[in-house]
């Protein structure tokens, strides 16, 4: 899988993604990436801890699919786990964001979007 055309912008997006934090009264949310993952499938994870809301105590992963033409294609969340939520697909874990998205659209506003789904 080639990246070079994409990149910088990709490496800058991903080092902003681990740098921020996301920490919140009603939740956490931590970025972790597997040895490689990057490189080899362009897949990060998230692990999110609600403390408040119908899902407090609730600690979820989600894996983001980032695609070769990143940031002109949307990056693709999936719950690693059946959740029972109206923006999560229970069969297939695809998640629904409460966005469209665009190429100006960055790494963090897609981690806040995942978020946010346990907001409403």
């Amino acid at each position: 899988m080639s990246r070079a055309p994409y990149a910088q912008r990709l490496n800058r997006d991903v080092s902003e993604l681990f740098s921020h934090n996301f920490d919140c009264s009603a939740s956490s949310l931590k970025v972790l990436q597997t040895s490689d993952s990057l490189q080899i499938s362009g897949s990060l994870v998230l692990q999110i801890s609600i403390f408040d809301g119908p899902y407090r105590s609730g600690c979820f992963i989600f894996g983001l699919s980032i695609p070769e033409n990143y940031p002109f294609r949307p990056v693709e969340v999936f719950a690693s786990q059946p959740i029972w939520h109206p923006n999560i697909d229970l069969f297939t874990g695809k998640v629904a964001l409460p966005m469209e998205w665009s190429p100006v659209l960055t790494l963090n506003s897609l981690a806040l979007a995942v978020q946010v789904v346990f907001y409403n």
